[in-house]
């Protein structure tokens, strides 16, 4: 259970930390993209 645990939280965070830096990378590419993602997930959240 212990080693577990370590494994996908490194997993995790190498996913995290690859999603950052190609965001970082293409940030003016990605920024519009990222702000229609959360606008599609909170509208039919709140509808």
């Amino acid at each position: 259970m212990p080693k577990l645990t370590p494994e996908l939280s490194t997993f995790e965070n190498i996913d995290i930390q690859k999603a950052l830096k190609h965001i970082k990378k293409a940030d003016k590419r990605f920024t519009p993209i990222i702000k229609a993602i959360p606008a599609f997930e909170i509208k039919p959240n709140l509808v």
